[in-house]
C-alpha cells in the first residue's frame, strides 16, 4: 500500500512565515545602501562600490527566477502536476517578495524555458532545477556578510529543501 506524502504541518508553514516575515525586516536593515552624500569626499571615487550583499542578492535573484520560470512553464505545458508545482510557485514568490525589498536590483528578463512533452521527464527538469537552487541558497548563506541576510537565505534554502522532500516522497508514492 503506498502512503501518500503528509503536506506540510500548519505550525511547520507559521514558523516559516514568521522565520520570513523577521527575516525580511533584518534584510531591510542589512542590506539597504545609503544614499551617496551631495558633496563627494576629496579624491573619493565617483561611483562608490556596490555592497557585497547587494551583489550577492543579484545572484540569488537571478538563480530564483530562473527556478521561477521553468517551474512557470513546467506548470503552464502540464496543468496536472499544479498540486506538485503550486506550492512551489508560491514560495519563490514568497520569497522573492522578501528579497525585493532588501535592495533595489534590476530584475533581468528570464527566457521562457523549453519543457519536456513527458510529464515525468519535465518533473525531474524542476527536480533539479529546484536543487541548484537549494545550492545556491546554502552557498549565497555561507557568503552573506550581513547576519539577518544570511539567515533569511538559509532559511529559504531549508524551505526549498522542504519541498523537494515532499515532491520526493510523492513519486516514490506514484
Amino acid at each position: 500500500m503506498s502512503q501518500r506524502a503528509r503536506p506540510v504541518s500548519r505550525r511547520t508553514a507559521v514558523g516559516l512565515g514568521l522565520t520570513g516575515t523577521l527575516a525580511a525586516s533584518g534584510l531591510l536593515a542589512g542590506c539597504t545602501l545609503d544614499p551617496p552624500s551631495a558633496e563627494p569626499a576629496a579624491g573619493a571615487p565617483e561611483d562608490p562600490e556596490p555592497d557585497a550583499d547587494v551583489l550577492l542578492l543579484g545572484t540569488v535573484l537571478a538563480a530564483l527566477d530562473d527556478t521561477v520560470a521553468l517551474v512557470t512553464a513546467t506548470l503552464a505545458r502540464h496543468p496536472r502536476l499544479a498540486g506538485d508545482l503550486q506550492p512551489l510557485v508560491d514560495v519563490h514568490a514568497a520569497h522573492r517578495a522578501v528579497l525585493d525589498e532588501a535592495a533595489d536590483v534590476e530584475q533581468d528578463t528570464t527566457d521562457v524555458p523549453t519543457v519536456p512533452g513527458r510529464q515525468e521527464l519535465a518533473l525531474d527538469r524542476v527536480r533539479r532545477a529546484e536543487t541548484r537552487l537549494a545550492g545556491a541558497l546554502r552557498a549565497a548563506t555561507g557568503t552573506a556578510q550581513s547576519g539577518d541576510f544570511a539567515r533569511a537565505l538559509a532559511s529559504m534554502a531549508a524551505s526549498v529543501t522542504q519541498h523537494l522532500s515532499v515532491l520526493d516522497s510523492r513519486r516514490a508514492a506514484a
